[in-house]
């Protein structure tokens, strides 16, 4: 329900900017003021999460959301809303998205058992897209209705979003002592130590990247090919949003299906790394068919796949990082990873429009799609190892070994005569006796509670 009111609020504020009489930059600076919080707070976000009970974070922000959302559309309904103060509820909405997409996300591996760890991803994953659809077009639609009507649906949504919190009697809070390491940028060094979840965050960057390239390049060759501002008829603007819708749909699908295909193509020790390059090569070809076919049936195929396909990188993503982190290091973890993927949107969205205006659509996918090429030999060449076996990314932690009783022929003669003095040698049982096993957990290259060496994250 977030999400649903979200996207319905995303769609209509460039719209709702136009009708009070803005221009198109304003309109867009409008757009960039929704999406600045959610590429710079990840990380804070994180920290916060990672201290505080994930479902109150996600009540609180819920709330505001929809408080702001009220108050908006109460202003337009009395025509005392200025152009300004839509910069200031497009920044809180953001702000608010982001710290409830970290909650949820690092909430999940708290309530799902670890061996359906990867289908409740898999749903999530689902019902994101679904709701992402499903959001772009109420907003279009209930703009036109009247132009406040949106925030009411934002409101309404963010209501039921609080009404399903507080059903939740389980608490989300997985910091309650001092003894684990609190720092914002802990998530970062995380990230940094392990090797396959970097080289896979940065894979989703890079083609997150091209992708937003690729968006604009199906829209010139849509529109027409002409890189200048052109009058676009309610012909191209349907086709527009069929194609794009493409990858929308090839997701939702994608989420149903890669949870099984996971868990039976690959489910061996290097079955995620073999999965990671599957999505990469398989972007290639797409990408090669958007770039060769002049025929935009082929374009709306390709689009899809490239959402099924990225489906499954999002389930590996989740799955992976849910299983393989500690619970009180999730929320900076998932927070560092957002930051570098959302953060390359904003990259691609800049170069994609000088790119087509250079070199013009067809050389720009033709571009794409070697750069996609060169990224999957990229990944085929370096060797990623994922520290843990899907299904069983969080191992139980280790158990002392306990100390042997010695055999009975080998029980000194003395202790038939009764109690040991306290001058006498310790016996194995005694609590002043040295207990065998691991040593403590401070020291260097012994295991912790992840069953990995101190200081590496698996």
């Amino acid at each position: 329900m977030s999400l649903l009111g979200g996207e319905v609020a995303t769609i209509a504020m460039p719209l709702l900017a136009l009708s009070l009489g803005g221009s198109l930059v304003f309109a867009g600076w409008l757009a960039a003021a929704g999406t600045l919080p959610q590429v710079l707070l990840h990380v804070p976000a994180g920290a916060l999460v990672d201290r505080l009970d994930r479902r109150r974070t996600m009540l609180v922000v819920q709330a505001v959301r929809g408080t702001t959302a009220v108050a908006t559309a109460l202003l337009l309904a009395c025509g005392l809303m200025p152009r300004s103060l839509l910069i200031v509820t497009a920044v809180v909405n953001g702000a608010c998205v982001t710290f409830f997409s970290v909650a949820e996300v690092s909430a999940v591996p708290l309530v799902v058992p670890e061996d359906r760890l990867a289908k409740g991803m898999g749903r999530n994953e689902a019902r994101s897209h679904a709701a992402v659809l499903l959001g772009r077009l109420m907003g279009g639609l209930l703009f036109g209705l009247w132009r406040f009507v949106p925030l009411l649906a934002d409101f309404v949504a963010c209501l039921v979003s609080c009404a399903l919190l507080r059903k939740m009697r389980v608490s989300l809070k997985t910091r309650d002592d001092g003894a684990h390491d609190d720092r914002m940028t802990k998530g970062l060094v995380w990230l940094w130590k392990d090797r396959f979840l970097l080289c896979t965050v940065l894979v989703a960057a890079s083609t997150n990247l091209l992708f937003q390239v690729v968006i604009l390049v199906l829209v010139a060759r849509l529109e027409g090919g002409h890189p200048g501002p052109t009058n676009i008829g309610a012909v191209s603007a349907l086709n527009i949003g069929v194609v794009l819708a493409a990858s929308g749909c090839g997701g939702f699908l994608g989420a149903f299906v890669a949870p099984r295909l996971l868990k039976r193509r690959f489910a061996s020790g290097s079955g995620l790394s073999r999965a990671v390059i599957a999505c990469v090569w398989g972007w290639t070809v797409l990408l090669l068919i958007i770039a060769v076919s002049p025929y935009p049936l082929f374009w709306f195929i390709a689009w899809g796949g490239v959402g099924f396909i990225g489906a499954h990188m999002n389930v590996i993503l989740t799955t992976y990082t849910g299983g393989n982190t500690p619970h009180w290091l999730l929320g900076r973890v998932s927070g560092a990873q957002r930051f570098i993927v959302l953060g390359a949107v904003p990259l691609g969205t800049a170069s994609a429009g000088h790119a087509i205006a250079i070199m013009g659509p067809q050389a720009t996918a033709w571009s794409v799609a070697f750069v996609m090429m060169a990224l999957a030999a990229v990944v085929l060449l370096v060797r990623l190892r994922p520290a843990l076996l899907l299904g069983r990314l969080r191992p139980a932690p280790r158990r002392r070994n306990r100390p042997k009783e010695a055999p009975a022929h080998r029980e000194p003669v003395a202790a038939q005569q009764g109690p040991a003095s306290p001058h006498s040698p310790a016996s194995p049982h005694s609590p002043a006796a040295p207990q065998p096993g691991p040593a403590p957990d401070d020291q260097e290259g012994e295991p912790d509670p992840l069953g990995c060496p101190a200081g590496a994250p698996g």
